[in-house]
């Protein structure tokens, strides 16, 4: 997900936010919930409000009158019961102190959509990367979950197995669509949300 734009209208913040279809399910019978919180510490959001639409874009305005301070914005699919799926979108951090913009604590990061195992030095493990340019240490775990929501792999200290050589290479999964959640902690002294996505394993 992006915000293409965002403006101070007076009384709301607005948000110009687009973001990848979910092609797990027809279009028609998929739907996407918008959703913001607000950070009332590090690591903790309220869920302020959810909005639904069946685009892959909207326009999202938070109204002043609900603080300042930073913002979380997320993505979630739905099936056609309105049901949540385990697929997520990357969070925006919007800060309403710096003036309007996106938060300067929203740090990129690389993850693999496709873990291919095969030896051919392509695709061999599931190793994160930063983009940030940012001197921070970041702490993290990884799970895993099928596409029932069980979980099928877990490493609360997954940055310690982080580099390409050593990195989580599917174990005995199967061929198949799954989801991870990255979850960062202490040392980082800054606001990092959850990243959670969809890979594709092949063995």
């Amino acid at each position: 997900m992006e915000a293409n734009s965002s403006k101070d209208t007076g009384s709301n913040y607005d948000l110009d936010l687009v973001w990848n279809d979910y092609d797990c399910l027809d279009p028609s019978q998929r739907g996407y919930l918008v959703e913001y919180g607000h950070f009332f510490r590090v690591d903790s959001v309220v869920w302020l409000n959810s909005i639904s639409t069946n685009l892959n874009q909207h326009l999202l305005s938070i109204p002043k009158s609900h603080g300042t301070g930073l913002y979380a914005i997320r993505v979630i699919a739905k099936d056609p019961q309105n049901q949540a799926l385990p697929s997520q979108s990357n969070w925006i951090i919007f800060d309403t102190q710096t003036p309007i913009g996106l938060s300067e604590n929203t740090f990129n990061w690389q993850v693999p959509n496709i873990l291919n195992p095969n030896g051919n030095g392509q695709n061999e493990s599931f190793y994160i990367q930063s983009l940030s340019t940012a001197k921070h240490e970041y702490h993290f775990s990884l799970k895993i979950f099928n596409q029932t929501g069980e979980l099928v792999f877990s490493d609360a200290q997954y940055h310690h197995r982080n580099t390409p050589a050593t990195a989580w290479k599917g174990g005995k999964l199967g061929t198949g669509i799954y989801f991870y959640e990255i979850e960062f902690t202490e040392p980082a002294k800054s606001v990092q949300a959850p990243i959670q996505g969809k890979l594709l394993l092949i063995k």
